[in-house]
């Protein structure tokens, strides 16, 4: 039932709130079932950073993985009222985005751009209970704890086309 839904949702997202704190990322958004985070906001410009700060900075890339993997942890955990466990897709891209608030009677602060946009693409076609990483934050997260990415093929539309 929808009462159960919200019940439902609203204790996985304070646990992926509570995770998102322990792994230095910040929520950004929930739209219906879908929570949105982002790592690497508070970032010091690279050119600003000394060599010891470069040495020990840990990238976003890597803080969104380990956040996504504490998140598959946690939701293997849990059952609804039919008794059967809570499958999560996870969609995880790097790159630029833009923020903003919008609105006057109800402000909100939402991201925009391409990076969203493709993070947005890999949640939606991911295999549940997996996380789905585009190239770019494969090229990002260099070795980490020498996991086994398996490579899938998947072809987006073209939005910059006019």
């Amino acid at each position: 039932s929808t009462p159960n839904l919200i019940l439902l949702l609203n204790e996985i997202f304070q646990i992926f709130d509570k995770l998102a704190e322990k792994c230095s990322v910040q929520s950004v958004a929930t739209l219906g079932d879908c929570y949105m985070a982002v790592a690497g906001l508070d970032v010091i410009d690279r050119d600003k950073m000394t060599e010891e700060q470069k040495k020990t900075e840990i990238h976003p890339a890597k803080m969104l993985v380990r956040f996504a993997e504490t998140m598959l942890k946690a939701v293997s955990k849990i059952t609804h009222s039919g008794g059967s466990h809570i499958s999560v897709r996870i969609g995880i891209h790097t790159g630029p985005a833009y923020a903003g608030v919008i609105g006057l009677s109800s402000p909100r602060y939402c991201f925009f751009g391409e990076t969203v946009a493709t993070a947005n693409l890999l949640q939606l076609s991911g295999v549940p209970s997996c996380l789905q990483i585009s190239e770019e934050t494969y090229q990002a997260l260099g070795d980490v704890g020498n996991k086994k990415w398996m490579r899938r093929a998947l072809s987006f539309p073209d939005n910059t086309k006019k």
